[in-house]
């Protein structure tokens, strides 16, 4: 399930999420941030994202919170298509 909740720093977006993952029981909580999934070379950001996919399916049930992500996303396509 993909859920995005945009709002604004501070407002409980991670207590939220790792509320959902207490519920659900033997559920596992990963948050990720933009800077950890961000690499110095080409390729690193894929194998980072890969890795923690192949957790996730490996896991069993997984809340994955992308924090602060659509930051990012939101310059690159800013910068690509203005």
């Amino acid at each position: 399930m993909f859920s995005p909740i945009q709002q604004e720093p501070g407002c409980g977006k991670s207590v939220f999420s790792s509320a959902i993952a207490h519920e659900f029981g033997d559920c596992k909580f990963v948050f990720i941030t933009a800077a950890d999934i961000n690499g110095k070379y080409i390729g690193e950001s894929e194998k980072r994202l890969k890795a923690l996919f192949s957790f996730a399916s490996s896991a069993g049930r997984v809340v994955i919170v992308l924090g602060k992500v659509l930051i990012v996303f939101m310059a690159l396509f800013h910068s690509i298509f203005h």
